[in-house]
């Protein structure tokens, strides 16, 4: 990139002003050359473009000509540990091994700005990256005996069954799953069951919300050691919980699954409240694993304000997501994928799509029709999934008469 030395501005740069490596940049920036130098020099980049950057462990591409990329505050007082925090603070890319690719709609990290401050306040501002991404089904858990007993051998099954149309992962033990009716031991092997039949093909997080804070703790923390993707909790319900209360039961979660990503749950009618925005800013000072939300609240007015920057949000209500999407959502964490993946994966993927939103709402409709978690079995067991259409009381089966209503008219909305 030219024969110049590397060395620091003259003058320190605010935080928030971008100064680009570039041989064309005359401003008084940094320039990087291929020459070698020792660790001990005092400027600001002569550490991590010899040190690290050419050994290739970083995806950060400071070949002579090539594009340069932003730094954050280079000024005379940033040493070699302080830039090596710097870079690795970037997120990882494909071509690195064993990192996962960037997610759609998410920037290159060469694009973003690496901070060279050497006292950085950690604590608020450095957030884990975010590790589930697009389509995720929020899948049911497979019961027998009269929904009584856990269906093992259909697990495999329906990830099977998910991975084949179109899904990037699932979520769970969610509302779908039925999660908060299962035991704790029956929630953890069910998590157990989901990772292995999900392993190297779609992406595990795992709801672990419950009424108690010490068993949501004791369920965050087996999903973490047992090596989900993510963890959600959602508030715990019955008992309105004030701000004080709700924070250090989901920061008690947070840290027992850390430095696995946490999501919070936002389903206001499902846990009987919302989760406050004061409660939210407060966790994400203080819980650096906070990754995002999943948002299935309605209409759109009332995911708005969860629409955080610097958090994923995922839509729950399906007819939203492309609305959602538009406004920096990362995906969607959808029950009607659990039946219907194909569906919610081209909306997901081409939401302006002509008749994308049409068969999604309709298809929610008619399973909404009757108990959403015994239709959506029901749905399984017709499109030939061999799960029984089970559930765990004090929810009932469909009827006969109720399934044939179902069958009949998603025959019609899908040509089935």
């Amino acid at each position: 990139m030219g024969d110049r030395d590397v060395r620091a501005r003259d003058e320190p740069a605010s935080p928030s002003e971008g100064v680009t490596l570039d041989a064309r940049d005359h401003r008084g920036g940094a320039a990087v050359d291929r020459l070698a130098h020792g660790e001990e020099a005092k400027g600001v980049l002569h550490v991590l473009v010899v040190g690290e950057i050419d050994r290739g462990a970083l995806p950060v591409d400071v070949r002579a000509g090539a594009e340069g990329f932003p730094l954050a505050c280079e000024n005379d007082r940033a040493g070699v540990t302080d830039v090596d925090e710097g870079f690795r603070e970037l997120r990882d890319e494909s071509g690195v091994e064993g990192v996962p690719a960037l997610r759609p709609r998410k920037r290159d990290p060469q694009h973003g700005t690496v901070s060279l401050q050497p006292k950085r306040a950690h604590g608020g501002e450095l957030k884990v990256g975010g590790v589930i991404h697009g389509a995720l089904a929020a899948a049911v858990t497979p019961l027998r005996d009269g929904g009584a007993t856990l269906d093992e051998a259909a697990f495999a099954t329906i990830a099977d069954f998910l991975a084949a149309n179109g899904m990037d992962g699932i979520l769970a033990l969610g509302t779908t799953g039925e999660g908060i009716l299962l035991e704790p031991e029956e929630r953890k092997l069910a998590a157990e069951l989901y990772l292995e039949a999900c392993k190297g093909r779609l992406e595990v997080a795992v709801h672990c919300g419950a009424q108690t804070t010490a068993q949501t703790v004791a369920l965050a923390a087996h999903a973490a050691e047992s090596g989900a993707s993510a963890v959600a909790v959602i508030p715990p319900p019955y008992f309105p919980l004030g701000d004080e209360a709700l924070f250090v039961h989901l920061a008690a979660a947070a840290r027992a699954c850390a430095p696995v990503p946490f999501f919070l749950y936002e389903f206001e009618v499902r846990s009987g409240y919302a989760i406050p925005a004061v409660v939210i800013e407060r966790l994400r000072a203080e819980t650096p694993n906070l990754a995002g939300l999943k948002v299935s609240d309605t209409p759109f007015e009332r995911i708005e304000p969860y629409l955080i920057e610097g958090l994923d949000i995922f839509i729950g209500s399906e007819s939203l997501l492309p609305r959602g999407l538009s406004r920096g959502a990362a995906g969607t964490v959808s029950g009607l994928a659990a039946a219907f993946p194909e569906y919610v994966a081209r909306l997901y993927r081409e939401p302006e799509a002509d008749g994308a939103v049409e068969i999604v709402t309709a298809l929610r409709n008619a399973l909404q029709e009757f108990q959403f978690n015994a239709a959506v079995k029901a749905a399984l067991a017709w499109r030939g999934v061999p799960v029984q259409a089970e559930v765990r009381a004090p929810l009932l089966p469909l009827r006969a008469d109720e399934r044939t209503t179902l069958e009949a008219r998603l025959e019609e909305l899908t040509g089935a």
